[in-house]
């Protein structure tokens, strides 16, 4: 959904978007747009807006590459982002606040571009690299590596191919003879 130029008191609410490259982009040239209970399934871009004074409330992003991309002043409420490579990027020069936010990325949790003054309040960011950038912390926030289960089954796959391997490996030396010391070919000793 492309939001263009000169749009004005925009109110999306209880949105769905499955697949697909960009859920909701909003342009600069808007003003008033307020996002409700907005679910989206692996849109690479769920929402990317630009529209100052943005409002985010609740809602679930489900994979996909970025979450949240914000370039301009935005509040964020209630959001929950799970499996997204990128969960919050922020790039606006003007304030954006996320508050009761649960970030779980494979990636980057949130990244916050220099100069953004960005605030997190009550929160959790769970990711590989949980925070990129300078932000300004509010109440009690969770920042942290994803949860075990997701290293475990990003480990389980790399332990079985180890164990496939050794198993090669010893099957193709016991073929060859395995581990039977050789010894040289007798060299004749040449009379004369």
């Amino acid at each position: 959904m492309r939001l263009e130029r000169g749009s004005a008191h925009i109110q999306l609410t209880a949105l769905q978007l499955d697949g697909g490259r960009d859920g909701i982009v909003a342009s600069a040239g808007n003003s008033d747009l307020t996002i409700t209970d907005l679910t989206t399934n692996n849109v690479e871009a769920a929402v990317r807006t630009s529209s100052p004074n943005a409002v985010i409330n609740g809602g679930t992003i489900n994979g996909g590459s970025t979450g949240l991309d914000l370039a301009a002043a935005t509040t964020v409420s209630g959001m929950s982002i799970n499996g997204a490579s990128e969960g919050i990027r922020a790039r606006s020069t003007e304030p954006i606040r996320a508050e009761n936010v649960a970030v779980e990325a494979t990636d980057l949790g949130l990244n916050v571009s220099p100069g953004t003054p960005f605030t997190l309040a009550n929160s959790s960011v769970h990711a590989l690299e949980a925070v990129r950038g300078i932000f300004t912390p509010e109440g009690t926030n969770n920042i942290s590596l994803p949860p075990l289960n997701l290293l475990a089954a990003m480990g389980v796959p790399l332990i079985l191919l180890a164990i496939v391997l050794e198993q090669v490996h010893t099957f193709r030396q016991r073929k060859v003879g395995g581990n039977k010391r050789r010894l040289p070919p007798a060299i004749p000793v040449g009379a004369g």
